[in-house]
């Protein structure tokens, strides 16, 4: 059966103890749950629909036809428009829309009327409308959920990389060491923005272009590895006393700082991730 380390559970305890820092974690994990389940809550597509005796579900199935609903086209079908429909006529026909039935890059303008338009009720733009006609709160769930994960993925990479190499010039020395620290060096004397914008202009930015572009740069994993290196050397005595390996989680020995994770995480989703050095080592 699987147990925790007790220092594991020690660390946990310590972190349920930050009040501020353990809630808003829960609060983040409740946004990435709703956030996945976001198409039930806003998209153009329909939840359910109900035709001619038969239930369609369409929020997550492939594109179906105008056609297929008695509609005089074959692109997908507006489902706004044929809840519409299926209202006027008597035959018992029914479309269930999500709570915001916009998707994050729908235009939806009105006659004799330019956006941005101001919340509406009515209209179902709850937060309003952008420059171009689209839904504001649409575009801050999937924008949300977008960049959440780029931020998951690029801290589990980091600290991936980081720990590991980190550890090792703990472990190895020499010139190991000394060739990582010079590495590290030049990394932090390269302007964060401008190696970005120079390589942003060669590769097509996409989700995964960027997420490697991010990661070898000064504010990526090259501050954990400094950090890291410094625990491993300084409490290289308190590892062998406690038992600890080089392949059991820095959780187990203090070294992994869970506020940290949360506040990185939120500061990469406003846009500014700014990797902080875990160099506050602590040995009990």
């Amino acid at each position: 059966m699987f147990k925790l380390n007790p220092l594991t559970i020690e660390q946990l305890k310590r972190f349920k103890s930050i009040k501020r820092g353990y809630y808003s974690f829960l609060i983040l994990c409740f946004l990435i749950l709703f956030s996945l389940l976001g198409e039930l809550f806003v998209n153009n597509r329909a939840l359910i629909v109900y035709y001619n005796k038969k239930f369609y579900f369409p929020t997550y199935t492939n594109m179906i036809p105008g056609t297929v609903f008695g509609l005089g086209y074959e692109y997908e079908t507006n489902y706004r428009e044929l809840q519409k429909i299926f209202k006027q006529d008597s035959q018992g026909n029914f479309v269930i829309m999500p709570l915001v039935p916009y998707d994050p890059f729908e235009t939806d303008k009105l006659d004799g009327s330019y956006p941005p338009f101001p919340p509406s009720i009515e209209k179902k733009h709850y937060l309003g409308t952008d420059k171009t006609g689209r839904d504001v709160l649409a575009r801050l769930l999937y924008g949300f959920r977008i960049a959440i994960f780029f931020s998951l993925l690029l801290l589990i990479f980091e600290y991936a990389i980081g720990i590991t190499i980190g550890l090792l010039m703990g472990y190895l020395g020499g010139r190991f060491d000394l060739f990582f620290q010079r590495i590290i060096e030049i990394w932090n004397n390269i302007p964060f923005l401008y190696a970005i914008i120079i390589i942003a202009s060669i590769v097509i930015p996409n989700f995964f272009s960027l997420l490697l572009l991010i990661l070898p740069t000064p504010h990526g994993e090259s501050h954990k590895v400094s950090g890291i290196n410094e625990c491993q050397r300084n409490g290289s005595t308190s590892f062998i006393v406690m038992g600890a390996t080089l392949v059991r989680p820095l959780s187990d020995t203090g070294n992994f700082n869970w506020p940290l994770l949360i506040s990185s995480t939120a500061f990469l989703y406003a846009g500014l991730f700014w990797s902080t050095p875990v160099s506050q080592c602590q040995f009990s």
